[in-house]
């Protein structure tokens, strides 16, 4: 299923044949296909400023951030993906898609 995290310019995120395809058109040198066998795990950051940091925790509030990203997790290392702009329900979705994949690939080799 096809992720369109953003429209303009497109960036699309998505899992095909157990296969990660990254589709930005802002940023080329990103785009790119990761066996999800060789990610170890995804998880979308969202870097806070001081102050917004002090309210989001004291207050629940959801505040601007300075930037949001996805880091990609290879057991050498890991690959960031800014995706501020982006729409963050959808690539919180599909974190959770690619982190229940890699869990089910990792069960069927034990």
């Amino acid at each position: 299923m096809t992720k369109t995290i953003r429209t303009n310019p497109l960036f699309e995120l998505y899992i095909e044949n157990n296969i990660l395809v990254i589709n930005n058109g802002e940023d080329l040198k990103n785009n790119g296909h990761i066996k999800t066998a060789d990610i170890e795990s995804i998880e979308f950051i969202r870097e806070l400023n001081f102050w917004n940091k002090i309210l989001e925790v004291t207050f629940g509030l959801i505040v601007s951030v300075k930037s949001e990203y996805v880091r990609i997790r290879f057991k050498d290392g890991f690959k960031d993906l800014l995706v501020t702009n982006c729409d963050r329900k959808k690539v919180e979705y599909l974190v959770y898609d690619v982190n229940l994949l890699i869990l089910k690939t990792q069960n069927h080799h034990y």
